[in-house]
């Protein structure tokens, strides 16, 4: 325990110290002429805290290409550069900082889950911002791990690794193993046998064929609450 603490105090100073270098060499151009600072969208500060400035999309901010509409984005600076400097220092030694953590722990916790079924998670700031329509900060996208096929049909993790703890469990704990088994056996009887029901009332109600049952018009009828004519031929 002692030595995971040691590597958390190495790792803070280090980044600490990297930081505290990169906010030191942040440059900005200045306009001679007005005497105002130029804020370059393309320096690597910019880049590196935009996704934490407040945007402002307007109607003259729409730009269309091949048919799709894009809006440019613009950035409300009204603060100047106090404003920006602040969100620069927060950005480097705060927002950054609770990203990654929050990256590191959601790629921890839901990759058992995801690898079983053949894929794994990928937790960018995209991912947070775009979740349904809404940003999320527990959301991630998906990437698909390359797995062995069988016509067509890709053979995910979990159909190894079930069976392989089924038989595990029957060697090392045979009584827990027999109580899995009845409930396994019993909700896959009443799943079926509500697949089996369902589809059989569904095959009653259908009483459109040329010839049909007798019972099946008979419950139809009764269902739609209304009898129909009989004909003699």
């Amino acid at each position: 325990m002692e030595i995971f603490w040691l590597i958390v105090k190495i790792t803070m100073g280090l980044y600490i110290a990297t930081t505290t270098i990169l906010l030191l060499s942040a440059r900005l151009k200045k306009n001679s002429a007005t005497g105002n600072l130029i804020l370059d969208p393309n320096s690597w500060h910019f880049r590196f805290i935009h996704p934490f400035l407040v945007r402002n999309y307007d109607t003259n901010s729409i730009i269309i290409h091949r048919d799709t509409i894009h809006f440019k984005e613009k950035y409300l600076l009204s603060d100047g550069l106090c404003g920006y400097s602040f969100q620069f220092f927060l950005s480097l030694y705060i927002f950054w900082p609770i990203l990654i953590l929050l990256s590191c722990a959601k790629t921890i916790l839901y990759a058992p889950f995801t690898i079983l079924f053949g894929y794994y998670p990928i937790a960018n700031l995209e991912s947070m911002t775009n979740a349904f329509g809404c940003p999320s900060p527990l959301a991630v996208d998906f990437g698909k791990i390359p797995l062995p096929e069988i016509k067509g049909h890709r053979i995910f993790p979990i159909y190894v690794l079930l069976p392989s703890a089924y038989i595990v469990c029957w060697l090392v704990f045979p009584t827990q193993a027999v109580v899995l088994t009845i409930l396994i056996v019993s909700t896959a009887t009443l799943f079926g046998l509500v697949v089996v029901v369902d589809k059989f009332t569904n095959r009653l109600k259908n009483t459109e064929n040329e010839n049909v049952s007798l019972v099946k018009e008979w419950v139809s009828a009764k269902h739609k609450k209304v009898c129909p004519k009989l004909e003699i031929r």
